[in-house]
């Protein structure tokens, strides 16, 4: 397994000027990450430091190990659905032929007003499906994540099953050890219903927040995410993806942490 970390955290404090995208890759790199996750959206506001970027990525030789793409895939209008899924083929092409990416999770498809959640279902498996074949063609891998503000959309291991198994076996899931608790999933629990659709792996550790009554983002290790039942359960099923790190906050040290937790889990 490799380590990787997510990108979008830090956007914000890019363009502020916190730190510079050369020193944030390096921060990373030295840390021993091998890899950052990237999201669009920040290369099309911000395309002088996202060359930057990546020009610092190849310097310090380090991969992208998934291109996130923001399109919702539920699209019952078929002009609209042909539209997004033009624009999808367009970021899966971006991230073959310019980041050289193994995968890309397309994230932010939601239930549509004035249809059920099994009609939406329907819907988002067939697109995934028709992106995971287009995808496959490059070698990369077309993954959904389990978060949905509805936990019986895409949020619970089995609601992300179900449409898995309409895109078809060409698609994978993209295991976000943080986001399964907002479903009521136990991690460690569900991992068996859902291993073998898995493709890429969000670190995300979460702990309880009491006077808030909800789950916040902490260091990995501190929280009930079960991170490293998780991590010994890749391992023993010979996972070799990536294991990318999101943080709570656009702090380097926090991701610093994160990495040198896993790293030193992964020595073991």
């Amino acid at each position: 397994m490799k380590i990787s970390v997510m990108l979008f955290p830090y956007h914000g404090a890019m363009d502020q000027d916190l730190y510079t995208p050369e020193d944030l890759v390096k921060t990373f790199h030295d840390a021993g990450a091998v890899a950052i996750e990237l999201m669009r959206g920040w290369n099309e506001k911000s395309p002088e430091k996202w060359q930057r970027l990546l020009n610092a990525m190849k310097d310090n030789d380090m991969a992208c190990s998934c291109f996130d793409i923001g399109l919702n895939l539920v699209q019952p209008d078929s002009a609209e659905r042909t539209k997004v899924l033009d624009d999808c083929r367009r970021q899966i092409e971006y991230a073959h032929t310019v980041l050289n990416a193994t995968n890309v999770l397309i994230y932010s498809s939601k239930v549509a007003d004035g249809f059920s959640i099994e009609h939406c279902k329907k819907l988002y498996g067939e697109a995934l499906g028709e992106m995971a074949e287009f995808a496959s063609q490059f070698g990369i891998n077309a993954t959904i994540e389990d978060f949905d503000p509805h936990p019986d959309f895409v949020c619970s291991a089995k609601s992300c099953m179900e449409v898995l198994e309409i895109a078809g076996p060409k698609a994978k899931l993209c295991f976000d050890t943080g986001n399964f608790l907002d479903a009521g999933d136990n991690p460690a629990d569900i991992y068996s219903l859902v291993k073998d659709r898995i493709a890429h792996v969000h670190v995300k550790e979460k702990g309880r927040n009491v006077a808030e009554h909800k789950l916040k983002i902490v260091r990995a290790g501190e929280g009930i995410a079960q991170i490293n039942v998780i991590e010994a359960n890749l391992k023993r099923d010979g996972y070799e993806g990536y294991l990318s790190v999101e943080a709570g906050s656009n702090k380097l040290d926090e991701a610093v942490h994160d990495i040198h937790y896993l790293t030193s889990r992964l020595a073991l």
